[in-house]
């Protein structure tokens, strides 16, 4: 069933970069921005190093090209490749009952995934489209070294806000991995000089023992400037969003209204 991302709210603090071919960015989403309850996927932050393009001498680049060698992913000659590091990322799971000691076994369980990893990513240009491509290596750990609970209840004092109940039952601690890979493609619909419009489908999968899924899924957008990326970007489970080319906040100013929609993530999680 397709669902809107009308969810959660992303918030993207775009940071002073650190230097001029480079930004960090923190991404945080949390159910507050859109709901009063605590449940299910309710809190996300992620803070993340994008450098500027690579150079043809990149020893990334070999990572490229041997995934171009031996897989479909990273095709084309005519196109810019960035990588990504995700330096420290945190997610929070609850179940709906959080003011029980023991919720119902058919609740989703408590839980946290903390972790870091690396993307590659790659704009390629073809002759009516544009394609955007992510790979992506995720690892950490889930259970109480995640420190779910900590960061949930610390959080809920700070506010005065009563602590969810159920964190000494959250699931064990287990080493997570989840290896991603995701592909946009973007049909620009010129309006005007000043306005534009485009269409953005896209599709990709999950595995791992943290989250397996596949997903699928896409985007209108109209406004002013908005080739300057391929849409807002999520925190997993959400379908990916992008984090290449310019920031937001860059000086040539953007603005854009957009609809989108997905049909995952389907799978588990």
């Amino acid at each position: 069933m397709l669902r809107f991302f009308a969810i959660l709210f992303p918030l993207l603090l775009c940071t002073a970069a650190l230097a001029d071919d480079g930004r960090l960015m923190v991404t945080e989403e949390n159910d507050k921005f859109a709901s009063l309850d605590d449940r299910h996927y309710t809190q996300g932050i992620l803070s993340s190093w994008l450098p500027g393009d690579l150079a043809p001498d990149s020893k990334w680049n070999a990572l490229f090209d041997s995934l171009s060698a031996n897989t479909p992913a990273f095709g084309g000659g005519d196109f810019k490749r960035q990588y990504d590091w995700e330096v420290l990322g945190q997610s929070i799971f609850t179940p709906q009952a959080i003011h029980t000691p023991n919720p119902p076994p058919t609740d989703r369980p408590y839980g946290a995934w903390l972790y870091t990893g690396a993307s590659l990513l790659q704009q390629t240009k073809q002759d009516t489209y544009d394609t955007l491509e992510n790979t992506e290596v995720l690892a950490g750990v889930v259970g109480p070294l995640a420190l779910g609970g900590v960061v949930q209840n610390d959080f809920h004092q700070f506010i005065g806000v009563q602590p969810a109940q159920g964190w000494r039952n959250q699931i064990h601690n287990e080493p997570g991995l989840a290896a991603s890979y995701e592909r946009k493609w973007r049909f620009a619909l010129p309006v005007s000089d000043y306005f534009s419009a485009d269409a953005i489908p896209e599709a990709g999968a999950t595995v791992g023992n943290v989250f397996t899924y596949g997903e699928a899924g896409g985007m209108v957008r109209f406004g002013h400037n908005i080739a300057a990326d391929y849409g807002p970007y999520h925190i997993r489970p959400q379908p990916f969003g992008n984090r290449l080319v310019r920031p937001r906040c860059a000086a040539e100013k953007t603005w854009l209204v957009f609809l989108s929609w997905n049909a995952g993530p389907r799978g588990r999680a």
